[in-house]
């Protein structure tokens, strides 16, 4: 699957998305809910419809409530943009108002996967990558050019 649907914008001094090794600094906003409208009709009725269950096996609105409100904190990735800037320096990923900064040196290899790339401070595949790597979704059409910096940027382990 191509993940197309993220907006990228290029500001002034960086290259154009797709440009390879030359790139310095590439931004751009991924937000799931809006890039992939057919996949997110079909998750809010999922969630709809699991809410109408939960209300009628356990009969109050309180608990409704509670199933939607934690499915929209577990899935507020998806629900809400996520704006990532690769540098230089290392990585920004912005996400409801924070700003998570991460130099390229704290990241020893990276997994490249069909919607995004997950960056490891692991040099081999580990439990704790979840919890303390970083999961970057790819923007539109921008899936060779984050792959090529994270190349440039990031010593990854040679195979034995």
């Amino acid at each position: 699957m191509d993940a197309t649907g993220p907006e990228q914008s290029v500001s002034a001094g960086e290259s154009a998305p797709g440009a390879g090794a030359g790139v310095e600094t590439l931004s751009w906003t991924a937000h799931p809910l809006r890039d992939y409208p057919s996949k997110s009709v079909i998750l809010v009725l999922v969630m709809i419809t699991v809410g109408a269950m939960t209300y009628f096996w356990v009969g109050t609105l309180l608990m409704t409530l509670f199933w939607i409100g934690l499915c929209l904190i577990l899935m507020a990735r998806y629900f809400l943009p996520t704006r990532y800037t690769l540098t230089a320096a290392g990585i920004e990923i912005r996400f409801l108002g924070r700003t998570t900064a991460r130099k390229w040196t704290d990241f020893r290899n990276f997994y490249v996967h069909d919607t995004g790339t997950h960056l490891s401070p692991f040099p081999s595949p580990s439990g704790l990558d979840p919890f303390r790597g970083h999961y970057v979704l790819y923007g539109k059409g921008n899936k060779d050019a984050v792959v090529s910096l994270l190349k440039t940027h990031i010593s990854r382990p040679q195979p034995r």
